[in-house]
């Protein structure tokens, strides 16, 4: 709970989008209930007191609880690809207790590991949600919290091992930073305006830097249609490390990196 508050704390305002679930509560495989918060903007504050009311404790559904959001009307903001790219961040032991079915203790009868990989891969090509493993605790089900993370999208092999509360806060912001985009596409503004453009981020601008020669301010990656931007290493790395409003305005010269 804490590690989940810092992050939503710091991350307040900063653009991303969050959402929240969690498995049935008290030890129930039921997934039935609908999803706790879809994402959106500004959800930080309702999030952190649901964390808050939350009871401890609960079967581990994995495997359910990861198909409900194959529902394209579960969690239907997060799952909307218009919006922007989607995350799931899965934090659990692993050990599934309810099987494909949804039934307690089925787990070891009724395996989920040969069905999670697909799964997780059916959310990705589905819906284009990336998936993060995330083990929490002192002991994990190796197995089952790879094969998601090998499926997930992320480029990663080997989920995130969180042993305690700071170490899943490290993790937290690693993820939160990493999902930042840093190609963006301008608004629709004339074209003849976008040879006289300037980025901001926050007030201060950042200066065009050709070829990324320089890896401190933007380039078009388009040069002919002048639409789509992305920022260069070392802008890019301020970005993710936390820019609150990112902005353009058009008319005045160009400011360069030279």
């Amino acid at each position: 709970r804490q590690a989940m508050t810092t992050l939503l704390t710091d991350w307040q305002g900063r653009g991303l989008q969050f959402g929240f679930d969690r498995f049935s509560n008290p030890r129930s495989c039921d997934v039935t209930a609908p999803v706790v918060q879809d994402a959106q903007l500004d959800t930080e504050t309702t999030i952190i007191n649901q964390l808050n009311t939350a009871e401890p404790g609960g079967s581990t559904p994995l495997y359910c609880a990861m198909t409900n959001f194959t529902s394209a009307s579960y969690a239907p903001n997060f799952l909307d690809s218009t919006e922007g790219s989607s995350y799931l961040l899965v934090i659990s032991d692993g050990g599934d207790y309810c099987g494909t079915g949804c039934v307690a203790g089925s787990g070891v009868d009724d395996p989920v590991l040969p069905h999670l990989g697909s799964l997780t891969r059916q959310l990705l090509d589905d819906h284009g949600v990336k998936t993060y493993a995330i083990g929490f605790g002192d002991s994990f089900q190796d197995d089952e919290l790879t094969e998601i993370v090998n499926n997930g999208g992320t480029g990663r092999t080997t989920y995130f091992d969180a042993a305690d509360g700071p170490a899943l806060r490290a993790v937290f912001e690693e993820i939160a930073q990493s999902v930042v985009s840093c190609v963006y596409d301008l608004d629709d503004t004339p074209g003849a305006e976008r040879s006289n453009v300037n980025l901001y981020f926050d007030d201060e601008v950042v200066g065009l830097d050709e070829g990324c020669a320089n890896g401190g301010g933007w380039r078009w990656t388009d040069n002919d249609l002048l639409q789509t931007v992305e920022f260069c290493p070392g802008a890019c790395a301020r970005l993710q490390d936390g820019v609150s409003r990112i902005s353009a305005t058009f008319g005045c010269p160009t400011a360069l990196i030279i």
